[in-house]
């Protein structure tokens, strides 16, 4: 079984994707090294969390509360989730289009499982059980037209959202959801992406894998305090846009919550 090499799928990726990644789309700038609270200038050295050291690991779970979810414990509460979806009897288009969302998303791993997240581990397509597998899987057995099937892949990569605080996770989490949709593709039609749809894909996943706090909905800062109704407030915080594509405007995290 190979291990995932999360640096040798960037090293596959053009100049212009690779600038794309790196975008926060709320302050138009870099996603943040939250280590330093500095913009990335380029990409880092990407190591996931069950390729890392015991020691790293348990300090960034003491000093940022990072865990990590077995991927047996990740398909049965996926499967709880589709289970509920499927009792009201979507229909194909219905279930393509409904929005789903990561919270503290880490690597993306309940969205997409491209390896096990305790061995590292690369899992073959027809196993993984992430939300955007499951979507990608259906539409490989619902849609053989490859230009039908390429017309899903926004809508699908629209509907899919998470934030993450760590900026070295977000962008393994996207990295992990872009080369889902690559992946899935070339299962499907053993052939690359087109450039176009790929390009239409990374700007669609910087916008909905995005960097935030979740206490505050800001943009991650060091100077974070707690108010008197014990609420946590960002200092002169920004707070955090999203893309409402439905509607097609840009809104605060805060009032698309609502509509998610």
């Amino acid at each position: 079984m190979t291990t995932i090499n999360l640096n040798n799928d960037i090293n596959k990726l053009n100049d212009c994707i690779i600038h794309i990644l790196l975008k926060d789309k709320t302050t138009n700038n870099n996603i943040l090294d939250t280590v330093t609270y500095a913009a990335y200038e380029s990409m880092p050295e990407l190591t996931p969390r069950s390729l890392r050291s015991k020691d790293e690991n348990q300090k960034r779970s003491k000093d940022k509360a990072e865990i990590f979810t077995p991927i047996k414990i990740v398909k049965q509460m996926n499967d709880m989730v589709i289970e509920e979806y499927n009792k009201e009897n979507h229909s194909f288009d219905d279930y393509i289009g409904s929005t789903q969302l990561e919270i503290t998303c880490g690597e993306g791993g309940f969205l997409a499982t491209r390896y096990d997240s305790e061995t590292g581990e690369m899992i073959n397509i027809p196993e993984r059980v992430g939300l955007l597998d499951r979507k990608l899987w259906r539409l490989c057995i619902e849609i053989s037209d490859k230009e039908l099937f390429l017309k899903y892949l926004p809508r699908i990569a629209k509907s899919m959202y998470g934030y993450e605080y760590q900026g070295d996770s977000l962008l393994m989490a996207r990295l992990n959801v872009l080369y889902s949709f690559i992946e899935y593709y070339q299962f499907k039609f053993n052939n690359a992406l087109p450039s176009y749809c790929l390009s239409e894909l990374v700007d669609i996943i910087a916008w909905n894998i995005f960097q935030m706090d979740g206490l505050t909905m800001c943009i991650p800062q060091k100077d974070v305090i707690k108010t008197k109704d014990k609420k946590f407030k960002a200092v002169d915080g920004i707070a955090v846009k999203v893309n409402n594509w439905k509607e097609n405007k840009i809104e605060f995290f805060r009032q698309r919550t609502q509509c998610l």
